[in-house]
């Protein structure tokens, strides 16, 4: 398995208002998109080949890739953009790439999802087993909507729609291999959830597979705290994502050094103007903005381009 398929067509509403003006994997974090996070991983871990959805705010992917629509490349590697006129939701999305698809299927991975838990395991018992799909779970970290017979592997209930129990319940990490088999389940061109497709395939007896991911940094990047986070992660607890590095993380721009006063993660971005006697913490500055002299800003987002002055505490300025 080569090739992966990663969903960033959404509209990012949790997110907002980051996401007003800004597909969700296009944010940045420490002045990297996280799309970029996403592709460095998954060609450390030998992808080559990926496919990318796109719909809400579609013309801001070109300032990445060139393209909305049609091939691209990164890193070498080609990259296929397939722009939804309608959003297709997770299943319709899949199966709207259904010419990019191969023979022995791919990865589909959730565009909000920073991971760098090892994918061996997932990889290694989806192509072993045969499954049609076969599910990243997580112990915890967010809803356990998961019913998953550990002994087994294999997922016994989804959302509670079966009545099905395992021995443990488990949170989706948004990260499964699918084969080409999966796509008889979606109807084409409408939108339609990959789990009302998962469920239809549970109810007809068909085996959906399951590897608990254990190992790593799982973030999904789903609130404006959970975006924080990710930052505290990366800085403070060392998950330095060194698989996804192709140079250090830039923290603050060239010439800009760390100041007295700042504390925890700082993160400024390009072209950011951050005059005298401004104490910042656990704050985020997006490129092209300007924070004004005597400003203190706690577990703050600044957005590009714009001029901040005085107090604020978890705000999106």
């Amino acid at each position: 398995m080569r090739s992966a398929f990663v969903l960033g067509a959404g509209y990012g509403t949790r997110l907002r208002p980051l996401t007003d003006n800004l597909p969700k994997p296009l944010v940045p974090v420490f002045n990297k998109a996280l799309i970029e996070y996403v592709l460095d991983g998954l060609i450390a871990r030998g992808f080559e080949r990926f496919a990318i959805n796109t719909h809400y705010l579609a013309e801001r992917w070109k300032e990445k890739f060139g393209v909305f629509d049609g091939k691209s490349e990164y890193r070498g590697c080609e990259v296929f953009l397939f722009y939804e006129r309608e959003l297709l939701d997770t299943g319709g999305g899949l199966k709207n790439i259904e010419s990019f698809i191969q023979n022995d299927g791919l990865l589909v991975w959730n565009g909000d999802v920073l991971c760098d838990a090892s994918l061996e395991g997932l990889v290694g018992r989806h192509e072993e087993a045969g499954f049609a799909v076969t599910l990243g779970l997580r112990r915890g970290g967010g809803p356990l909507s998961v019913s998953f017979d550990s002994a087994e592997g294999v997922v016994r209930d989804i959302r509670g729609c079966l009545g099905r129990r395992g021995d443990v319940e488990c949170l989706f990490a948004g990260i499964y291999a699918v084969r080409p088999e999966v796509l008889r389940w979606i109807p084409p061109g409408r939108p339609y959830s990959i789990v009302t497709a998962l469920v239809e395939m549970l109810r007809a007896g068909f085996q959906i597979g399951g590897v608990i991911l254990e190992d790593g940094l799982w973030s999904d990047l789903g609130t404006v705290e959970s975006y924080l986070e990710a930052h505290h992660f990366i800085k403070e607890k060392g998950y330095r994502l060194e698989y996804a590095l192709r140079e250090p993380l830039r923290f603050l721009p060239k010439g800009m050094g760390w100041r007295e006063g700042w504390g925890g993660f700082v993160s400024i971005g390009d072209g950011s103007i951050v005059e005298e006697e401004v104490f910042l913490e656990d704050t985020v500055v997006w490129p092209g903005s300007c924070i004004r002299s005597g400003s203190r800003l706690r577990r703050c987002v600044v957005v590009g381009g714009k001029e901040v002055r005085g107090v604020h505490e978890r705000e999106v300025l």
